[in-house]
């Protein structure tokens, strides 16, 4: 088989199981037979045949980018190993994986050393999840809300079972408030907002809380 070869003008006669009858830096691409410095779409470049085929050898990456069968995927541009079945390097990872800067893996879950959260709008793992989002320890995510029973923790971009003083936890909207809201009307106990105050406690709209005793200022009955 012959692969005409540009540089020159001539074809170059390729025999045998090898194909390095083209010049360094070549590779045979037996769709056009031609001697190419970059294989065609859905071929790769091997390296030790010198030729272009459509799927990489044992233990090697297909680069999407520069078309080459490699060990390892480029670090510069980044470039993230998918899984072992697929055996590609891709510079965005396809969902439901995602892309981690710590092992430069293409992963399905986000690892915990170093904690890292799945961030669905640039489909990486980070390690901080930026506003508006929360970070969710439980699958490793960044959300827009928290799930029941866990709240949204401002002061920490993240979703806990308790809030931090002095936050209460408002059961209506899964958030830590300062405040319990007016709508539904709820008051704080023990950093929890609740509709009805418990026995021996009242509601003060002044303050939101539920209080043992009514204040004197300003001027208020139970």
């Amino acid at each position: 088989m012959s692969y005409k070869y540009d540089g020159n003008h001539s074809c170059v006669y390729v025999s045998g199981g090898g194909y390095t009858g083209c010049p360094s830096g070549y590779w045979a691409n037996p769709l056009n037979n031609l001697c190419t410095t970059l294989c065609s779409a859905g071929y790769f470049a091997d390296q030790n045949l010198h030729l272009c085929v459509p799927a990489c050898p044992s233990n090697y990456f297909a680069d999407q980018v520069d078309r080459l069968c490699k060990l390892n995927c480029s670090l510069a541009p980044e470039e993230y190993r998918l899984n072992l079945a697929v055996r590609t390097c891709e510079q965005f990872c396809p969902s439901p994986l995602y892309a981690d800067n710590s092992t430069y893996n293409c992963v399905a879950t986000c690892p915990s050393t170093p904690w890292m959260y799945a961030y669905d709008v640039t489909r990486t793992c980070v390690l901080n999840c930026p506003p508006p989002y929360y970070s969710y320890n439980l699958t490793h995510q960044c959300l827009l809300a928290c799930p029941t029973p866990y709240f949204a923790q401002d002061s920490t971009r993240s979703c806990e079972l308790g809030c931090l003083n002095p936050y209460y936890a408002d059961n209506s909207t899964n958030r830590c408030v300062l405040s319990c809201p007016d709508s539904p009307q709820m008051f704080g106990l023990n950093k929890v907002c609740l509709q009805n105050c418990p026995l021996n406690y009242f509601a003060d709209n002044s303050t939101r809380l539920c209080v043992a005793s009514c204040p004197t200022q300003p001027t208020t009955f139970a």
